[in-house]
């Protein structure tokens, strides 16, 4: 299909024509037009390079040019597909539920990666006498499945498949393998070959609960039925639940705007008699002020022929209205207003102002290069801890126990539980995908090039040839001249292949040389097989204890060093870690692990990070978490519609207040006019005029009070609303796990980041953190990249940086400063220009979640035992906010029946903070450089612990001897 704007094109309809009609075809789409200038308008648009090939996904093409390559494409992917999967995957498509094509798309790749059919070309890893494994390619002949089956002993033998292949050399040779021991070509069968084959082959129409429905040619020839169930069709053309909500929901708002409007034209024509009237008066007022009362009048007066109206005798408000202009003229004049500021560039704004920008921090507790390392792993374990099975930590933590130089819980636990996500416990078969290598790709490329270089040549050489055909002299004879441009072209061949072969033998030399130094400098193999059992086997039956991760996972980057990107880095490692000239055994991968350096732990920890990133289990989760989001965002739409219908109601409400409160001024407008009238013509006679009489409460008042009540109320739901929304936005920043949210960047272009902002739990989240109160505690400042600092930081910009950055100058993406001071983040903020594009989103992103990054840095700084450097605002604003949701959670309980009374309450606070006072004279008095890493050491992995019963290091316990269990029977 070929898409317009990322849109289907909708050709132009068939008309009417008659049979001696004259009319203009276009062959491509099938359109004809009687009309010569649509006919042009409809060319002029189709020669547009604005057109989009879906299957391949090429762009900026004619119309043309797009169909011819769709059609290519889609012939090189359906040629290029396994035709003996195609009817499988197809039968399998046909009238699939599942709405989005990228979980049709999983759904399927994990159904047939390890699922293979008769005919079909695949890779048998075969184990040859010497006991080496050799990848040899066959052809499937025979598959045969055997369902699971349940022994005398109670253990399960899962269901299995075998095949009978024959090897595409030697058809002669035949094997027996499983599918542990099949692979199909990474080429053929992708995950973007299955979704472009899908897109091709089927598709599904455009209402809720749909089917996948096999295209008809398709469906012909592999003989697919295409009658779809009556269960699948009973929504056909009915609108979905979601639009039918959605259009009685605009009715509503329809039939309640116009009753709005109504009330409204109402108020509107009283309000602007009030203002006629008050206007009136004033004028009367001001007569009066300047002309004593009686005395003056408006003809004694000379008005400016500018504020005249054209009437002569146009009644006496009038001329007080204009007599009031013209005074108010004469009196003051009109000033012009100042200048709007508007929103623009940046680094348009001059830096102004005393407020200093805070200096940023470094971490120097490990090399600056390796900090964007650090915090991506951090991010990445505590945004997918309920996969990994594990307790959040601090990153302060997370860099402790990378340091510290004995063994720890978090590093066990955390090796551990990334290794559980590389092979399973049901078989010692991978979870992971490894990652291609790319010097195959590169081989490949460059085979691919050589072949072009060679049909370019072949093209030369027969272009030669015509032209020495046409130039030769009657002499010679085409046979002669013919045989001498084969001997030059054997000639050249020959040197050809002498090249090769000499290419062929220094690259076989590297190779050799490659494979012979990992061995000869470490004992990588060694651990791969330990003691006979291999590294995945153990790792399937969890042995972590006592050196056990450390062995599995020498076993697992020895099988990476395959991969060019990390082969440098794994050797460097393994000469350390499993040296050749130290012994092979658990205590000595235990202990030598240690040896590390900070750089290759955190990397060895970011390749298992990168690993288990692609799995099925952190895409289900994610899609787990964006279904809840969706659910999340759906009852925050619901609580915002219920918002606005009650802030609709008090704004009637209160409207309706305003009318009754203008009638009654209106009625004693009257009363007081008469009176005053009464009194001017009296001559003095005051004492004969009466006050008037003080009426009782009327049915107005009554209603008035009634409107009011229903006002608060109204006011203390919308206030229940917001809190419900608020709380949803909360589960939505812990659910939004998909991708980090960056708050905004400053004027140089600087990042700002809150890693405690997307799917991690903020300060006192979860049960796990009240011992520490953050997770983070910093704000992290990301410089410029590249791009940035060559077109936009160009001039005098750098210098200017350079001065007002200081010691936290940062030059470019790789370097990472942070703030960590509530008094930093304050200066931060009055520093941010509010009228600059970047830095007026920035600071709007900060203030909105200012108490919380402060409530995290004050819980940091506590813990690390520096609340000396708060301030006493800093120290107050969070217990004032501590405090408001304590009393919210005593109200709460009080409300559901609590027990406890206000007392006992006030005597458990004063008791914890004693025994906080005693903890922490405690650790001012023991807070030596020795005791640097007693918080890791002290670091457990509860929720593990509560989840799986045990952790990942310890395992389960071990089942008690049958000898026991006879004994005890009996």
């Amino acid at each position: 299909m070929v898409l317009f704007k990322r849109k289907a094109i909708h050709f132009a309809p068939p008309i009417y024509v008659e049979e001696d009609d004259e009319v203009w075809w276009i062959d491509a789409t099938g359109e004809y037009f009687n009309n010569y200038d649509d006919y042009l308008t409809r060319m002029d648009f189709y020669k547009q390079k604005k057109f989009i090939c879906e299957v391949t996904g090429h762009s900026c093409l004619t119309l043309f040019e797009a169909l011819k390559s769709e059609l290519h494409g889609s012939k090189e992917i359906m040629d290029a597909f396994p035709e003996n999967l195609k009817e499988p995957v197809l039968r399998r498509i046909q009238f699939s539920t599942i709405s989005r094509l990228d979980g049709l798309v999983d759904t399927l790749y994990g159904e047939f990666k390890k699922d293979f059919f008769p005919g079909e070309i695949v890779i048998a890893i075969i184990e040859t006498a010497t006991g080496a494994t050799e990848r040899v390619p066959a052809i499937i002949r025979e598959k045969a499945k055997f369902n699971s089956i349940t022994l005398d002993s109670g253990d399960v033998r899962p269901a299995t498949t075998k095949y009978r292949l024959e090897a595409v050399s030697d058809p002669n040779k035949v094997y027996v393998c499983d599918e542990t021991q099949l692979t199909r070509d990474r080429k053929n069968f992708t995950k973007v070959t299955l979704k472009t084959f899908i897109k091709y082959s089927a598709k599904k129409e455009n209402w809720n609960g749909a089917p996948w429905l096999v295209r008809p040619e398709y469906a012909e020839k592999y003989r697919i039925d295409q009658t779809v169930p009556v269960h699948l069709t009973q929504y056909r053309g009915n609108p979905s639940p979601e639009e039918l909500r959605k259009q009685r929901t605009q009715d509503r708002l329809k039939a309640k705007q116009a009753r709005d409007n109504e009330k409204n034209d109402i108020i509107l024509q009283r309000q602007k008699l009030k203002m006629e009237n008050k206007e009136k008066n004033a004028a009367d007022a001001l007569i009066r002020t300047l002309g004593g009362l009686s005395g003056l009048k408006e003809r004694d007066i000379q008005v400016p022929v500018s504020h005249q109206n054209g009437g002569g005798n146009g009644g006496a408000g009038l001329g007080a209205k204009t007599l009031a202009t013209a005074l108010a003229s004469v009196v003051t004049e009109r000033r012009s207003p100042p200048p709007k500021q508007v929103i623009r560039e940046d680094l348009e704004h001059r830096l102004v102002g005393v407020n200093p920008k805070p200096v940023f921090h470094f971490d120097k507790l490990y090399p600056s290069d390796l900090t964007e390392v650090s915090l991506e792993v951090w991010t990445f374990i505590n945004v997918y801890k309920e996969v990994l099975v594990l307790d959040s930590f601090t990153y302060d933590d997370f860099i402790d126990a990378l340091r510290y130089e004995g063994e720890s819980d978090l590093l066990n636990e955390i090796h551990c539980a990334l290794l559980s996500q590389v092979v399973g416990t049901n078989s010692d078969s991978l979870l992971v995908e490894y990652p291609d290598d790319i010097s195959d790709d590169e081989e490949e490329e460059d085979y691919d090039e050589e072949e072009e270089e060679e049909e370019e040549e072949v093209k030369k050489e027969e272009q030669e040839e015509e032209e020495v055909k046409e130039e030769e002299p009657r002499g010679r004879t085409r046979r002669s001249s013919r045989q001498i441009k084969k001997e030059e072209t054997e000639e050249a061949e020959e040197e050809e292949e002498q090249e090769e072969e000499e290419e062929e033998e220094e690259e076989q030399e590297q190779k050799n040389s490659k494979s012979v130094s990992p061995g000869a400098e470490n004992k990588g193999a060694n651990y791969a097989v330990f003691k006979g059992v291999d590294w995945k086997t153990r790792l399937q039956r969890r042995n972590f204890k006592d050196g056990g991760w450390q062995v599995i996972l020498i076993g697992l980057l020895y099988n990476l060093t395959y991969y060019e990107p990390w082969e440098d880095f794994i050797n460097g490692c393994l000469d350390v870690w499993a040296a050749a000239k130290a012994p092979v055994s658990l205590a000595s991968a235990r202990d030598r692990y240690f040896d590390l350096d900070f750089t290759q732990k955190v990397k060895i920890i970011q390749i298992l990070c990168n690993l288990i990133h692609p799995t099925d289990a952190i895409r289900a989760y994610i899609e787990e978490c964006m279904g809840r989001v969706t659910e999340l965002r759906r009852d925050k739409v619901d609580k915002q519609r219920e918002y606005k219908i009650v802030s609709d109601d008090i704004r009637v409400l209160e409207n309706e207040v305003k009318r009754i409160e203008l009638e009654m001024e209106e009625k004693k407008i009257p009363e007081d006019k008469d009176g005053f009238e009464k009194k001017a013509e009296g001559n003095g006679d005051n004492e004969e005029s009466e006050p008037p009489s003080k009426k009782s409460k009327t049915d107005n008042d009554e209603l008035l009070s009634t409107l009011r009540t229903k006002i608060q109320d109204r006011q203390e739901t919308l206030k229940e609303i917001i809190a419900v929304i608020n709380a949803k936005d909360e589960e939505i920043r812990f659910a939004d796990v998909n991708r980090l949210r960056l708050l905004g960047k400053d004027r140089f272009h600087n990042r700002y980041w809150w890693f405690e902002g997307n799917g991690i739990e903020d300060a006192g989240g979860s049960e796990e953190e009240e011992g520490t109160g953050f997770t983070m505690g910093r704000l992290w400042v990301q410089g410029p990249f590249e791009e940035e600092i060559k077109f936009c930081l160009t001039g005098d910009i750098p210098q200017s940086k350079r001065e007002v950055e200081g010691e936290g100058y940062l030059e470019d993406y790789t370097k990472w400063g942070y703030l960590e001071h509530p008094k930093e983040l304050g200066e931060l903020i009055k520093w941010l220009n509010q009228w600059g594009s970047r830095e007026h989103k920035l600071k709007k992103e900060l203030l909105s979640v200012l108490k919380k990054i402060k409530a995290s840095m004050v819980s940091r700084l506590e813990d690390l035992g520096r609340e000396n450097e708060l301030r006493k605002e800093d120290r107050k604003e969070i217990k004032d906010d501590e405090k408001e949701v304590k009393d919210e959670n005593t109200d709460e309980d009080h409300q559901n029946g609590a027990s406890s009374g206000d007392g006992k309450d006030n005597g458990e606070t004063k008791e914890d903070k004693k025994e906080n006072e005693k903890n922490q004279k405690e650790n001012d008095v023991d807070g030596d450089d020795d005791d640097e890493f007693d918080r890791v050491c002290s670091w457990s992995n509860g929720y593990a612990v509560s989840k799986l019963g045990h952790s990942h290091y310890e395992g389960p316990a071990k089942k008690p001897a049958r000898k026991d269990t006879k004994k005890k029977k009996r």
